[in-house]
């Protein structure tokens, strides 16, 4: 075994807090994202009124 027990824990944490850090990312550029798209959709269908 290379890692004490601890360590082997405590990476496993880490890389779950990462994934959980860069999945909160994803989601808050796709939310963005999103609603610039619906911006500029809910800007052009007013403007072709």
């Amino acid at each position: 075994m290379l890692f004490p027990p601890l360590n082997k824990r405590n990476t496993r944490d880490k890389a779950k807090g990462l994934l959980v850090t860069s999945e909160r990312c994803i989601g808050e550029l796709g939310v963005r994202c999103l609603s610039t798209i619906n911006r500029d959709s809910y800007k052009s269908t007013y403007d072709s009124l």
